[in-house]
């Protein structure tokens, strides 16, 4: 079923939810596809690519990680992107 609403969907914000239970089911190749996925249909809308930053700092890809947070930032200029940067550089 989801797989074939994915399919279907010209939708950013249904295809990012379902990308996000990808990623609390820790199926990060799959949340990551469809992260991108997302990205490609709205590429101006900055949460997707703040989910891929909290994915990729999850796995330990941290260069990617940073990039994502970076992109993240620069589409929208909010205290809440800064602070998943603000995060990331603490640790």
């Amino acid at each position: 079923y989801q797989s074939q609403l994915l399919r279907k969907s010209t939708n950013a914000v249904i295809v990012n939810n379902l990308s996000l239970i990808h990623y609390q089911t820790k199926q990060y190749d799959l949340a990551r596809s469809y992260f991108k996925e997302a990205i490609a249909m709205r590429p101006k809308w900055p949460v997707p690519y703040t989910n891929l930053g909290i994915l990729e700092d999850e796995i330990k890809n941290l260069s990617d990680a940073e990039r994502y947070f970076i992109q993240s930032i620069r589409l929208e200029k909010k205290s809440k992107y800064f602070s998943n940067l603000f995060y990331f550089y603490r640790k």
